[in-house]
């Protein structure tokens, strides 16, 4: 070929193998590629990953620069990342940031991302090769579905003794939540999530990262001496608990969660003030206890119009059970207004419950003055006690004063029934005549 011939040949060429010089191939690239995360990984058609390089303009020249689309990976374009398109002075980066949508996908990735000078298709780079996309596409797995034992579980804080209790247990048992898989699958990727818990309060599981089909595993949770706050103050001051919300989830299962709440004398819950509380009740389920209604049902109102005698009313401790035998007697069906157990049964409806009943004597105090009620004294009470729980730890100071009990006197059934003078210092339980007036404030059993 004559001489001209090739130089002309050669000055055509010479651009084309300039531009070409980078990752793509031989050459010193023009701006570079340094990961920032990982770029080899897997993801299925159900997930999403982010990808992300500090890209570098090594040229003395300023370049305005775009990324070649890749089907089912997008670039993050928003603030704080390289634009589309985005320019660079000298030794200027950005961070190039990539979405990867396994749904999108048309298969696996290996190569990329390349990024070319706008307007040429010829000056073009991409990471080298250990640092260049590699991404699997995986199948999701088949989905399944993940249930748990309970959606709610109270729990007492320790440091109680629980007084009228079989076996006067101490307070604080642990108590669990069962997260089974009820779907044909196993659940893959199990993982549990954990509020902030009251201080001491801890929460542990036997929970693998997969869950069989059909099989269980146990969320364990350890009360400490501090009950639930409702995000200022714990709830023993007087105040409703927050509930506290544990997530179970799966890569194949949609989210499942419990609440927990820790409770201690004077929250407020289901309705009432908790004054008593009964760890016996099955691990697996909420602490047993009871609780006073925040307010009185009346405050001057009569045991019954007339002193008939009302068999099987006379009991020290079971208000329940009390409340009931007198509800039904025509003392108080023929005087419903002038009934203080009727008041609490049929009458008061606080926090939506219909179970309240009149307290028996001993729940609601000591025989501090040694009367003869039979209810044991501040150190050790025949049962946890509102005087005890509620008065004397300044929660309910609206209790200062006289409130029937649902216990009639035993000497003069006929006659009597037992009141509770509610004080700080020198609380008191009297036997006096059952159409005088007194205040009303019920109480009911916590709902498992």
């Amino acid at each position: 070929m004559p001489t001209k011939y090739r130089k002309t040949l050669t000055s055509l060429l010479s651009p084309l193998i300039f531009s070409l010089s980078g990752p793509l191939h031989a050459g010193s690239p023009v701006w570079t590629f340094s990961p920032l995360t990982a770029t080899t990984i897997s993801v299925s058609t159900t997930d999403t990953a982010t990808v992300q390089y500090q890209v570098t303009n090594q040229s003395r020249k300023t370049h305005v620069l775009e990324m070649r689309g890749i089907t089912g990976i997008s670039q993050n374009t928003t603030f704080g990342h390289c634009a589309n398109p985005f320019t660079l002075g000298y030794q200027q980066s950005c961070t190039l940031t990539l979405t990867v949508d396994g749904s999108s996908l048309q298969g696996s990735v290996a190569g990329g991302p390349v990024v070319c000078q706008q307007g040429s298709a010829l000056q073009c780079y991409q990471p080298s090769r250990s640092d260049a996309l590699n991404i699997t596409l995986t199948t999701a797995p088949s989905a399944t579905t993940l249930s748990t034992s309970v959606s709610h579980l109270a729990l007492s804080r320790t440091g109680y003794t629980e007084y009228g209790v079989s076996g006067t247990p101490a307070s604080g048992l642990p108590r669990t939540i069962t997260v089974s898989n009820t779907g044909s699958v196993a659940a893959s990727n199990l993982s549990i999530s954990y509020p902030t818990w009251p201080t001491g309060t801890t929460a542990s599981s036997n929970c693998g990262s997969s869950l069989a089909p059909s099989a269980t595993c146990t969320i364990t949770i350890t009360p400490s001496n501090t009950a639930t706050s409702d995000g200022t103050s714990a709830c023993t001051t007087g105040v409703a608990p927050t509930p506290q919300t544990i997530t179970i989830s799966a890569d194949n299962a949609s989210s499942v969660s419990s609440t927990a709440v820790i409770l201690g004398y004077g929250c407020i819950y289901q309705g009432g003030y908790v004054y008593a509380l009964d760890d016996t009740t099955s691990a697996s389920t909420c602490v047993g206890g009871k609780v006073a209604g925040l307010t009185n049902v009346s405050d001057n109102n009569a045991w019954t119009a007339s002193r008939v005698d009302i068999a099987g009313a006379e009991s020290t401790t079971n208000g329940a059970q009390n409340t009931t035998d007198i509800v039904a007697s025509t003392s108080c069906t023929d005087y419903p207004a002038d009934c203080a157990a009727y008041q609490c049964r049929i009458t008061f409806a606080g926090g939506g419950n219909t179970d309240w009943y009149l307290p028996a004597i001993c729940e609601e105090g000591y025989d501090n003055f040694s009367s003869g009620s039979g209810c044991g004294t501040l150190d050790s009470p025949t049962l946890q006690n509102m005087q005890s729980n509620l008065v004397n730890i300044g929660n309910v100071g609206s209790l200062a004063g006289s409130y029937w009990s649902s216990t009639e006197f035993y000497d003069l059934p006929a006659d009597a029934a037992w009141y509770q003078s509610f004080a700080s210092i020198g609380s008191n339980q009297i036997a006096y005549y059952k159409v005088s007036t007194f205040g009303v404030r019920c109480s009911r059993a916590l709902t498992l």
